[in-house]
Parts: structure tokens; sequence; C-alpha cells
């Protein structure tokens, strides 16, 4: 038996910016770490390191201003 994935209807960028604009509305801003979107995403740190290299700076402002934009 073959087993097919279905792709997640999120790009990856989108799963990480979503999960941390959750955090960031959970938690504020200045608390709202790495592991946090680690555990809210469910990927490694490495893969959001991988994708965003500025790390929680990087994260915080793209997801704030994808988010802006909606």
């Amino acid at each position: 038996m073959v087993v097919v994935a279905h792709p997640d209807p999120l790009s990856l960028d989108e799963r990480l910016l979503t999960a941390t604009y959750g955090c960031i509305a959970r938690f504020g801003l200045a608390k709202t770490t790495v592991e946090d979107v680690v555990r809210a995403s469910g990927v490694s740190r490495a893969t959001i390191y991988r994708q965003f290299p500025g790390g929680r700076e990087e994260l915080d402002r793209k997801s704030t201003r994808l988010n802006s934009s909606h």
C-alpha cells in the first residue's frame, strides 16, 4: 500500500509566519521565542533558521508585515 501525503495548504513560510504571529498575539512581541514558534508550527529549530536566517527578528518583522496586509 502506498501512502501519499497531501501537501499542507500553507507554504512553509506561511506556516511559520502564521505560527509566529499567533505566538506574538498570545505571549507578546518581547516574550515570543523561536522555541515558541517551533512548538506552534511543528517544525524543527533548524528548519526555522534555514527559512529565516535572521532568526526571531526576521520572523517577527515578516509575520507582522504579512498579517497587517490582510
